[in-house]
């Protein structure tokens, strides 16, 4: 994926994001179970905002890890299944 592309699919789940989760605050503690998904969406949050700072430093393969992280916690909250995320990494 192109710097460009990794931009625009962390603005795209920015957005989405922040219809479906509260502010996260790094106090919080996310369990080991998925039950608890406000708290993993909250903190996906705070990671798409993380990725975007990641693309300014140009640190492009920290991204990508962070990118395909956050796609595994949208994946197992339902927020997007695996087609949608697959077709969100495709080229434009």
């Amino acid at each position: 994926m192109t710097k460009n592309k990794i931009k625009k699919v962390a603005e795209y789940y920015k957005e989405c994001l922040n219809c479906r989760a509260e502010r996260y605050t790094p106090d919080e503690k996310i369990g080991r179970s998925f039950s608890d998904g406000v708290v993993i969406l909250k903190h996906c949050r705070y990671m798409v905002n993380e990725i975007l700072s990641f693309l300014e430093q140009n640190r492009i393969e920290k991204a990508l890890r962070w990118l395909g992280f956050l796609q595994g916690c949208l994946w197992a909250t339902g927020v997007f299944s695996l087609d949608e995320l697959k077709g969100h990494n495709k080229p434009s």
